[in-house]
């Protein structure tokens, strides 16, 4: 595939066919996140984003959500927020829902990575809402909003927000979303003094989770429903 993408690159020329050479761009930048090759992706995608730029504006948003992810995987979160942003409001102008809830998720992670809690729950809240029709994507949604709302000490809205998303989850059903939701219901119920309903949430996390296909989830959940057995004496 990378092979093939430098190639139609070679043929497409940016200054007789910019178009086709940045649509080359992009996807050659996908293929070489997906094989780990992050520098040479963020070349790409940058040069996808540049051209694109002026042109086509969905295009443009798309590249940049694509090189927002690769500078957040390569742990340089606060340069990816001007770009996930950026992604956001152009996917807003053009009407593209679920397109602008992935920007704003992105957005979210970032901002969280990069110590602004508050503005990851505007982000996660706002992504949650553009995903209305899409289950998965708002449960995941939902769960890291509760997930930070957690993280910012306040624990009755995280309590009612990873609940919902555990609901979506199970609605869904995505075991390791509804795993991964019930762990942080979980926490938040220890840390409100509710033992007992963290029990029960723990519990379903574990089972969620089962030690042959996530053991490492697995055992997080079941340290955490030590600690629960423990607070509840």
């Amino acid at each position: 595939m990378i092979q093939t993408l430098e190639g139609r690159l070679a043929r497409y020329s940016v200054d007789r066919y910019p178009v086709q050479h940045a649509t080359a761009q992009f996807h050659l930048g996908v293929a070489l996140t997906n094989a780990g090759r992050l520098p040479e992706a963020e070349s790409a995608l940058g040069a996808a984003a540049r051209i694109f730029s002026g042109r086509m504006p969905i295009e443009y948003a798309k590249a940049l959500n694509a090189l927002g992810a690769v500078l957040r995987m390569q742990a340089r979160a606060a340069e990816s927020i001007e770009a996930f942003r950026t992604a956001a409001s152009l996917f807003a102008v053009a009407r593209q829902r679920s397109e602008e809830g992935a920007a704003l998720y992105n957005l979210g992670l970032a901002q969280r990575e990069n110590g602004d809690l508050a503005g990851a729950v505007t982000a996660f809240r706002d992504a949650s809402e553009r995903f209305a029709g899409n289950t998965g994507a708002k449960a995941a949604a939902l769960r890291e909003l509760g997930t930070t709302l957690f993280q910012s000490a306040d624990l009755e809205p995280a309590i009612t927000t990873l609940t919902d998303a555990l609901e979506a989850a199970k609605n869904l059903g995505d075991q390791a979303s509804l795993g991964a939701a019930a762990n942080v219901l979980g926490l938040a119920q220890l840390a409100a003094g509710r033992p007992l309903e963290a029990i029960t949430s723990l519990r379903l996390s574990a089972a969620a989770q089962p030690r042959g296909v996530r053991p490492a989830e697995y055992a997080m959940a079941k340290a955490n429903l030590a600690l629960a057995f423990e607070a509840a004496a």
